[in-house]
């Protein structure tokens, strides 16, 4: 059970870059959705045994520990109640997607990315929240695999 004041959305939000950091919580906030900082892993892992979150947003360029590392840990401590974790990197190769997914994100970012896309993808993520705040998460919100993920090279047919 949810032991937040209200039914109010929070996401974790774990940047190191102190502007990008602002500006996603400026857009999370602008949506309703109380956001969390983290500008470390260590950090991150302190406000998430603390604080229920619904949704993390991770950059993969986090210093000393990666945000891969991170993600996993967060999968591992929390196995059947991680929340859906967003990766976020200025690297998009189809190595460091499929690392990031496979680390436990459910879905990837390319930086820059406009905040419009950021918010639809995080509504995609907690749309069952939004619908329904008591109901359980459906089946598919434990899967580790992306919904949506940028496009690496050509398209094939």
């Amino acid at each position: 059970m949810d032991n937040r004041p209200n039914d109010r959305i929070t996401a974790l939000v774990v940047e190191q870059d102190p502007f990008t950091r602002d500006l996603i919580c400026l857009a999370l906030e602008r949506a309703k959705i109380e956001p969390l900082t983290a500008s470390c892993s260590a950090d991150a892992l302190r406000l998430i045994h603390c604080q229920p979150v619904d949704l993390a947003i991770i950059d993969l360029l986090l210093s000393p520990d990666s945000g891969l590392d991170l993600m996993a840990q967060i999968c591992a401590c929390m196995p059947k109640h991680a929340p859906p974790i967003i990766a976020l990197s200025a690297l998009g190769f189809e190595h460091i997607v499929l690392q990031a997914i496979a680390a436990g994100a459910r879905d990837f970012i390319m930086k820059p990315f406009s905040t419009d896309l950021l918010l639809e993808r995080v509504f995609r993520l907690v749309s069952p929240k939004i619908g329904s705040p008591t109901s359980p998460q459906p089946t598919q919100g434990h899967n580790r695999r992306p919904q949506s993920l940028v496009r690496i090279g050509p398209a094939h047919a």
